[in-house]
C-alpha cells in the first residue's frame, strides 16, 4: 500500500486505535470510505453517519440495514466466490468485490458537490438518531427482555416449580399424634379410645388421603395464580413500554400535525408588520385605523419579497456555480441582489430589468443593468457568447406560451457547456403554492418536471433540479422548499 501511495499525501496506519482516537478521526475527516467485502453491523460506518459525515461504502452486507441512496453513497459491487480460505471465510463462500472506479467517482462527487454531500450526511445523522439512538435501542431491548422474562417465568411455573410442588405433596401434613395411653376416665377410657381408633383407622387413612389431595390442589392453585400474576405483570410491563412508545409517537404526530397545519394555515410572507396579518386573529387586518405609522411608503418587493440582504443571503448558494465564469446575464435582476454578489466575487455580470425604478436603483449602486425586455435583450446578444444566464423568481412572470421560447433562446446564446439557472416558486410545496398569487404579475406555477422537459427539448446536455434552501440536488425536502431552480448545461 505504501508503494502504491508513492509521494501522494496519503497516511497509512496499521493496528488498533482507541475509541477516543477513532472518535477524533471521525470528527476531523471530510468523508468516511469503507470498501469492505463483508460487514457485520458496520459499526464505524454508523458512527460516521451519526456525527453527520458523508459516507461512501460498499452497498453490500449489514450496513445496508441503515444505508441507502438518500443518506449515503453506496458503492457498486460484484458478488464473487472465494476460491480459497481467507481468514474466517471459507472457500466457496460469496462476498462483495467493490468497484474501485465507482468508489473513485463517488469520492469526486463528495469533493465537488459539497451541498449534496452535506445534505445526505444530515439525512444520515437524522436516520441513525431515529433508528439507533439510545432511547430507540433501549426501548427495543426493554420489549424483548419483557417477552423473554414472561416466557421464562411461565416455563418455571409449569416445569421446575410444578415438580417441586408434586414432590412436596407426597409428604403428609405434620399433625400431633393421638394420645392413646391416657384418659380422664381411667382404664375404661383408654380402652374406649383404642377401640375407636381401631374402628376408625380406615376412615382416618381415607381422610389423610383427602387432606393430601386437597393440599396438592391448593398448591397447584397457588402456582397457577402466581403464573397468572406473573403473566399479568409481564403484560403490564409490555403495555407500559408500548405506552411509552405511543407517547413518543404521539409527540411526533403532534409535530407533524403542527407542520401540516402551518401548511394549510400559512399566510403570505411580509418583511414587516404592515396590515396586522400576524397579530391575534380576533383583531382586524387593515391599515390607517389604529394610528400606527408605516415605515415609509411600502414598496411591493420590499414588503412581500423581503429585505435585500435577506434575499442576497438566500441567493449566495448559487455563487459556487459561477466560479471561473466571466460573461453572465441576470435576467429580471430586480433590486440587484445577485448582481451585487457576483460583483463582490469579481465576476462580470449584466442585469436585465423592465422596471425603470429598479434599474435606477441598481445603477445608483454602480451595478450594470440594462432597461430592456428579456426576450429583446437576448435576441440582440450574439449566439454562443455567454458563459451563464441566471434568473431568480422571473420565469413565473412569463406567459406560459412563451416559456419554451425563453428556454430555447437562452440555450442559443450560451457557449458550449454554458450554464442556465432559473429559480422559481416550488408548486410542490403547499405553502408556496398557496401564496403564489400574492404577486399579481405571476402567470402560473411551473412544476420542476415541466421545466426539466423544456430544457431537455431545447437541447441542453444535462439538467438537474436544485433546492437552494433545503435538500440541494436531492429531493428529500421537496415538500418544504419554497423555491427550486433548474441547473442546466448546454
Amino acid at each position: 500500500m505504501r508503494t502504491q501511495a508513492g509521494k501522494h499525501p496519503v497516511s497509512i496506519y496499521s493496528g488498533y486505535w482507541t475509541t477516543e482516537e477513532m472518535r477524533d478521526l471521525m470528527h476531523a475527516c471530510d468523508a468516511y470510505v469503507s470498501l469492505h467485502r463483508s460487514e457485520g453491523l458496520g459499526l464505524t460506518i454508523a458512527d460516521a453517519m451519526a456525527v453527520g459525515k458523508p459516507v461512501i461504502a460498499t452497498g453490500w452486507s449489514g450496513n445496508m440495514d441503515f444505508m441507502n441512496v438518500a443518506n449515503s453513497f453506496p458503492v457498486a459491487f460484484e458478488l464473487v466466490q472465494l476460491k480459497e480460505n481467507a481468514g474466517p471465510y471459507r472457500a466457496g463462500s460469496v462476498w462483495a468485490e467493490p468497484s474501485i472506479h465507482d468508489a473513485a467517482r463517488l469520492m469526486q462527487v463528495v469533493r465537488d458537490d459539497q451541498v449534496l454531500a452535506r445534505s445526505r450526511a444530515e439525512i444520515a445523522r437524522r436516520d441513525i438518531q431515529r433508528q439507533y439512538s439510545e432511547f430507540e435501542r433501549g426501548h427495543a431491548i426493554q420489549l424483548r427482555l419483557a417477552q423473554a422474562a414472561a416466557k421464562l417465568r411461565r416455563r418455571h411455573a409449569t416445569t421446575v416449580g410444578a415438580t417441586e410442588r408434586r414432590e412436596a405433596a407426597l409428604d403428609p401434613p405434620k399433625v400431633p399424634p393421638m394420645d392413646l395411653g391416657a384418659s380422664t376416665h381411667g382404664r375404661v377410657g383408654v380402652l374406649a379410645k383404642r377401640a375407636m381408633n381401631f374402628l376408625l383407622r380406615y376412615h382416618t387413612h381415607y381422610q389423610g388421603e383427602i387432606n393430601i389431595a386437597f393440599v396438592e390442589f391448593m398448591r397447584q392453585l397457588q402456582a397457577e395464580l402466581e403464573s397468572q400474576a406473573a403473566t399479568r405483570r409481564d403484560h403490564v410491563a409490555s403495555l407500559q413500554a408500548q405506552l411509552s412508545a405511543s407517547q413518543a409517537d404521539l409527540v411526533a404526530a403532534r409535530k407533524e400535525i403542527a407542520r401540516i397545519d402551518s401548511y394549510f394555515g400559512g399566510r403570505p410572507y411580509v418583511a414587516y408588520e404592515a396590515f396586522g396579518s400576524t397579530r391575534e386573529l380576533n383583531q382586524p387586518m387593515g391599515f390607517g385605523f389604529d394610528g400606527r405609522e408605516l415605515p415609509g411608503e411600502p414598496d411591493f418587493a420590499d414588503l412581500f419579497r423581503g429585505p435585500e440582504d435577506f434575499i442576497a443571503e438566500r441567493q449566495r448558494v448559487y455563487l459556487r456555480f459561477f466560479k471561473g465564469l466571466s460573461k453572465v446575464v441576470d435576467v429580471g435582476s430586480g433590486r440587484g441582489e445577485f448582481l451585487q454578489l457576483l460583483r463582490d466575487e469579481g465576476i462580470d455580470a449584466v442585469g436585465v430589468e423592465l422596471d425603470q425604478l429598479l434599474v435606477q436603483r441598481c445603477r445608483k449602486r454602480g451595478l450594470c443593468v440594462e432597461l430592456a425586455d428579456a426576450f429583446e435583450y437576448l435576441q440582440n446578444v450574439p449566439e454562443a457568447s455567454l458563459d451563464a444566464i441566471f434568473s431568480a423568481q422571473f420565469i413565473e412572470h412569463i406567459d406560459s406560451s412563451r416559456l419554451p421560447e425563453f428556454v430555447e433562446l437562452a440555450h442559443s446564446r450560451l457557449r458550449d457547456r454554458g450554464l442556465f439557472i432559473a429559480e422559481t416558486v416550488n408548486p410542490e410545496s403547499h405553502l408556496a403554492q398557496k401564496t403564489f398569487f400574492v404577486d399579481l404579475t405571476h402567470q402560473r406555477p411551473i412544476f420542476p418536471q415541466v421545466l426539466l422537459h423544456l430544457c431537455q427539448r431545447a437541447g441542453y446536455r444535462n439538467g438537474r433540479i436544485f433546492y437552494p434552501t433545503a435538500g440541494g440536488f436531492t429531493q428529500t425536502a421537496y415538500r418544504d422548499a419554497g423555491e427550486y431552480a433548474v441547473v442546466a448545461v448546454k
